[in-house]
């Protein structure tokens, strides 16, 4: 494995053979001393469901045996075909916010249990989510992200009295979009809109006393790169707030439950794989992306600054960055700063090249064989767009970076005095 590519990987492999006497459990066990177990799994589609064991529907591990009782006792169900209702338990983790992802879609906000039966209810914390497959489908991989970090604050807001959603803006220097706290009945409800789908996200508000309040929410709506929740703080009343804080983390440590059996008593030989993200890319020498051309061209800008910016023309947050660097380029160009875009979406719905001759941009951009997913092992990419900045060594001096805070960091990537 070639410097700078990709993750630390911290593999464990579990293959749990058919003919096995005993039960086997399905936890990853995690290098900060966490778990995360794949308690089971039932159907959850009204057209797909299994039968009952008792008043609850069946439910089986990820090897396809049964389980004795049900992680949630709860008989919800959806009318979308062939959904699957999961419950995973995370342990030793007090603080932390997960993601489920499987080959149709992602569940961005797994629920505590409402209705543990029996022998469960001792469990750490028991999360259900639900992923939908293929109909032909009966074998499955299941990915967990977890994210454990300290939170970053990414935008606040002070709260004034007689504020209104119908005439009062809150302003962000990054993409978030805060409609304003509204009260509904006993509860405060606020909306946000924003670009970091990929990342752990929270909404918090502090109120007259100095307490923090945490929220309850559920997903508004997705697409083009943002995402829409609606937050509600129970019981509470909206001239109490003092502040509002938008914070974000990112999805560390990556569960790959393989080989889990969508079938109840189809029996499979599961596989677990551990991966820890790798660590920022700040103070380290700016990989190889392996690509000919990329790398070429880095290469030729040896002993200058260098702005890379991956971007997808297809996400509204990366159109509106590539445009706002457009009309920087020429104060990025006194600068000292090298400007190269890396286009890492598809172009099979809208070519980049044809929107930024459309839009009179006159910048040009690489297409990135390898996508987010290249993108997102080599460079650390969390979401779109991403913008690494890289010294005259082109060792990396800040990632992530918003262009509002370019020109606050100038001054320490120019080699000499000004």
């Amino acid at each position: 494995m070639s410097r700078g590519i990709w993750i630390l990987v911290f593999s464990i492999v579990l293959w749990v053979a058919s003919a096995q006497e005993h039960t086997s459990r399905f936890i990853a066990e995690l290098p900060n001393g966490s778990a995360v177990e794949l308690v089971g799994l039932r159907d959850f589609s009204a057209l797909k469901l299994s039968g009952t064991e008792g008043k609850y529907w069946k439910w089986w591990r990820a090897d396809g045996s049964l389980l004795d009782g049900a992680p949630d006792e709860t008989t919800w169900r959806t009318s979308t075909s062939y959904s699957y209702y999961f419950v995973v338990d995370i342990k030793g983790c007090k603080d932390c916010s997960c993601i489920a992802v499987g080959p149709w879609g992602k569940d961005i906000n797994p629920r505590p249990v409402r209705e543990p039966s029996p022998g469960f209810d001792d469990a750490n914390d028991l999360r259900w989510f639900t992923l939908r497959f293929n109909a032909e489908q009966k074998i499955a991989t299941i990915r967990i992200g977890l994210a454990t970090d300290d939170w970053t604050v990414v935008q606040d807001w002070p709260f004034w009295e007689n504020a209104s959603p119908y005439h009062s803006f809150f302003s962000s220097d990054e993409e978030v979009i805060l409609r304003c706290p509204e009260q509904r009945k006993e509860d405060v409800v606020v909306e946000v809109t924003h670009a970091f789908a990929n990342e752990a996200t929270r909404l918090r508000i502090l109120d007259k006393d100095g307490e923090w309040r945490e929220s309850k929410r559920y997903t508004g709506g997705e697409g083009g790169g943002l995402i829409r929740y609606i937050h509600t703080f129970d019981n509470f009343n909206v001239e109490n707030i003092e502040r509002i804080e938008f914070q974000k983390r990112p999805y560390y440590y990556w569960i790959a439950y393989k080989n889990v059996s969508l079938v109840a008593e189809q029996r499979t030989a599961p596989e677990i794989e551990v991966k820890q993200r790798r660590e920022g890319l700040i103070g380290k020498a700016l990989p190889k992306l392996g690509q000919a051309s990329i790398d070429s061209a880095i290469e030729k800008l040896k002993g200058q600054t260098v702005l890379l910016c991956f971007w997808d023309v297809a996400q509204r947050p990366s159109r509106n960055c590539i445009q706002r660097l457009a009309g920087r380029s020429e104060y990025l160009a006194q600068n000292g700063i090298n400007l190269i875009l890396i286009h890492v979406g598809s172009e099979q719905t809208q070519s980049p090249v044809q929107w930024l001759e459309k839009s009179n941009i006159h910048l040009t951009t690489e297409a990135y064989d390898g996508g987010v997913v290249k993108a997102r092992l080599i460079c650390g990419v969390r979401s779109l767009p991403w913008l690494v900045l890289a010294d005259s060594n082109h060792v990396v001096c800040m990632e992530g970076v918003g262009l509002n805070e370019l020109s606050q960091i100038l001054k320490e990537t120019k080699d000499g005095p000004d």
